[in-house]
């Protein structure tokens, strides 16, 4: 199993996910073409299988554990910031015409007066959400018994 480095990568996570998938490829059995040898290549089903794995299985479960992290960042207070981003983004989406027109809602914990006003006059709607009863913690007075 030779692995063979053929460009320099600055960011470390591209780099880690370029060394797995070329692990993965070398022990499931890929077989490369090269210049030289221009005929088709038919790979062995362990390779496909790897393929398989690199490009379904695994981003799932990457994206599986980026959820643990996302679950605990917390976005409580909405701010002018928050409502200038959210402009951009239904201003890109109503750009294209199978979307158009595109309504935005600016949801947060507590949302700022300024933010409030701003959000107002370019026509977003927002709610405060209770995240408290999103959880679904148990509240003793809504309960029958």
């Amino acid at each position: 199993m030779q692995l063979r480095r053929t460009s320099c990568f600055t960011h470390g996570s591209t780099r880690d996910t370029l060394t797995i998938v070329a692990v993965v490829l070398a022990v499931t059995g890929y077989v490369s073409r090269t210049a030289a040898d221009a005929s088709t290549v038919v790979q062995p089903a362990s390779a496909v299988s790897g393929i398989v794995l690199i490009f379904s299985v695994v981003p799932a479960v990457l994206m599986l554990l980026s959820l643990a992290t996302l679950a605990r960042y917390r976005l409580r207070r909405g701010d002018i910031d928050g409502v200038e981003q959210l402009t951009r983004y239904l201003e890109l989406l109503g750009r294209d015409p199978h979307l158009a027109p595109v309504q935005g809602v600016f949801a947060a914990q507590e949302i700022k007066p300024q933010a409030r006003t701003l959000a107002a006059d370019r026509g977003i709607r927002c709610v405060r959400l209770d995240y408290e009863a999103l959880k679904g913690i148990d509240d003793a007075e809504s309960r029958l018994f």
